[in-house]
C-alpha cells in the first residue's frame, strides 16, 4: 500500500485526505492520504533549510535532501516518495 501524507500546522482543518482519499478509492488504488501535525518549531527549522522557489513546488518537502528530517519513516517506490501523482489528480479534479 502506498502512504502519502500532508503536514502542517495547524492541520486539523486540511479537507486533503478527505479529497485524495476519494479519488484513491474511486480508482481503486492501494493508498491511503493521511496528516500530520508538526510542531511550529519543525516547520520553522525545515522553512529555513529550502529557499523560496521551492516552497512554490508540488514537492515542497525535498525529500531528496532535508525533508527526510520531517517523517519517521519512508518506504515505497519513487513515485510514492517524491509525491502524488499529478497528472492522475489533475484528471481526477477535471471530472468534477
Amino acid at each position: 500500500m502506498k502512504k502519502y501524507l500532508v503536514i502542517g500546522n495547524p492541520i486539523k482543518h486540511s479537507l486533503s485526505p478527505q479529497l485524495h482519499n476519494h479519488w484513491i478509492k474511486e480508482n481503486n488504488i492501494d493508498a491511503i492520504y493521511n496528516k500530520k501535525q508538526l510542531s511550529l518549531d519543525e516547520i520553522k527549522s525545515y522553512l529555513a533549510k529550502i529557499g523560496d522557489k521551492e516552497l512554490y513546488a508540488y514537492g515542497v518537502y525535498q525529500i531528496e535532501s532535508d525533508g527526510k528530517s520531517l517523517f519517521l519513516k519512508i518506504e515505497g517506490d519513487e513515485e510514492t516518495i517524491m509525491g502524488l501523482p499529478i497528472k492522475q489528480i489533475k484528471e481526477y479534479l477535471n471530472t468534477i
